[in-house]
């Protein structure tokens, strides 16, 4: 599993990853995070982009953010932290535990502070719990969060 940047070389590449048809409404399509990214860092503010990959297949895709908390409804604790602002595994490549080992290289990633000092680092996701009520919402970061324990340590 390897994260790349996205560049000119992957970037229609990484547009046309695709959900399953079910999850479309959880997730903003890459295009438009892309968009936004682009948007984000113009203000000013830290944002990467991510193309993931298995071996040489590109299966997914992930945005991370430090200190963003300008949208409506932002909650404190990204203030001065790490998030995990887009996280999606392509429909083809879903199903195969590509979507825990990818998290796990983020947090690496993320631990080495890459975009400045955090606070803590937290994983706020549009992904498929987006629209989930609270407690589910932090149900299955819990289950996430274990199931990544077991490969980190």
């Amino acid at each position: 599993m390897e994260l790349k940047k996205v560049t000119n070389q992957n970037l229609w590449d990484v547009v046309n990853l695709k959900v399953k048809s079910d999850q479309k409404e959880y997730v903003a399509d890459n295009a438009t995070s892309l968009l936004e990214a682009y948007a984000t860092q113009n203000e000013g503010k830290k944002v990467e982009t991510f193309a993931i990959y298995e071996k040489d297949n590109l299966v997914g895709f992930a945005m991370i953010n430090f200190n963003v908390y300008h949208w409506e409804g932002a909650p404190k604790v990204a203030r001065n932290n790490y998030c995990l602002w887009r996280f999606m595994i392509d429909q083809k490549y879903q199903d195969q535990g590509l979507g825990v080992d990818a998290l796990a290289v983020l947090i690496k990633y993320i631990k080495t502070m890459p975009l400045g000092n955090g606070i803590n680092c937290i994983f706020l996701t549009s992904l498929q719990i987006s629209l989930l009520n609270s407690y589910t919402r932090l149900l299955v970061l819990c289950l996430m969060v274990k199931k990544l324990k077991k490969k980190l340590f």
